[in-house]
């Protein structure tokens, strides 16, 4: 019961965002924003799809695009979360697009899983690569 209340709340709170960023579009500005999924969700909706065609459209003019995408590795589902972000995208829009996996001191246990989208305008410092959590298993 309460998962389903949570999930509410993150659909209902990510029906928020799309709008606000629709009316103040910040032209090669760093951006940063958070996709929430429902539990074993792979895919993406389309106010998430909408998200990062608008987020995309902003970095279109600057002479460098850089885009990471900060997942939890512990999560079996990342990988594949983190394909259908990379998938939506625009290949020629970014000069560098990248998958990471999240620091184990950034997880946060009992709380909804998110992938973090960091959009910038200069190079952003490389972290660790997401891995395959059932890898040597």
């Amino acid at each position: 019961m309460f998962r389903t209340i949570l999930a509410a709340c993150v659909a209902a709170s990510a029906l928020t965002i799309a709008p606000a960023m629709a009316e103040t579009p910040a032209r090669c500005e760093a951006t940063s924003f958070r996709i929430y999924f429902g539990q074993d969700q792979t895919t993406l909706d389309d106010t998430t799809l909408q998200m990062l065609d608008i987020a995309e459209r902003n970095m279109a003019d600057c002479e460098y695009t850089e885009l990471r995408v900060v997942m939890d590795g512990a999560n079996p589902q990342s990988r594949a979360r983190g394909a259908a972000i990379m998938a939506a995208l625009d290949e020629e829009a970014w000069d560098v697009a990248r998958v990471e996996q999240r620091a184990p001191t950034q997880r946060i246990s009992q709380a909804p899983e998110f992938a973090q989208v960091v959009m910038s305008p200069t190079p952003l410092n490389v972290g660790e690569p997401l891995r395959d959590p059932n890898a040597g298993v």
